[in-house]
C-alpha cells in the first residue's frame, strides 16, 4: 500500500524545513530511490518516526473533545483523557478537500486573528 500523494506534499512543515523530505532521505541513503515516487506506507512511517525523534516536545496520544477561549488570546483544550491544555494558538486540521469538516467554533472575539488556508 502506498500514499496517494507524493513525498514532497506529505512532509511535515517546519519554518526552517527541519523535517523536509530531502533531509530525511539524506539521512536514510537506502531510501534514495523513493525521492520522486508515491511512498509505501512503511517508508512513510519511518519518516514520521524520524520527525518524532527530532521534536522538541513529546507527542500526546490523545484528542481534543472541547476547545474554548478563556481570555484575550488564550484558549483551553480539554482532551479525551481529561487533561487540559492552555494555549495561545490553535491549528485545526479540517481534512482534505473531498472530506473537509469545519467545526462550528464561535470565537467571535478572536475572529481578527483567525487565518484560514485552503
Amino acid at each position: 500500500m502506498k500514499l496517494r500523494s507524493d513525498f514532497k506534499t506529505s512532509e511535515i512543515y517546519h519554518p526552517q524545513r527541519r523535517f523536509s523530505a530531502n533531509h530525511f532521505l539524506e539521512a536514510q541513503p537506502d531510501l534514495e530511490s523513493y525521492r520522486h515516487v508515491h511512498l509505501p506506507i512503511g517508508v512513510y512511517r519511518r519518516y514520521l518516526d524520524w520527525v518524532e525523534a527530532g521534536l522538541e516536545f513529546p507527542v500526546i496520544d490523545d484528542f481534543v473533545i472541547s476547545l474554548a477561549p478563556v481570555g484575550p488570546g488564550r484558549f483551553r483544550a480539554i482532551l479525551k483523557s481529561g487533561r487540559e491544555i492552555s494555549c495561545t494558538r490553535i491549528v485545526i486540521a479540517t481534512g482534505l478537500s473531498a472530506h473537509v469538516f469545519i467545526p462550528d467554533l464561535s470565537f467571535e472575539s478572536h475572529k481578527t486573528n483567525l487565518k484560514i488556508h485552503h
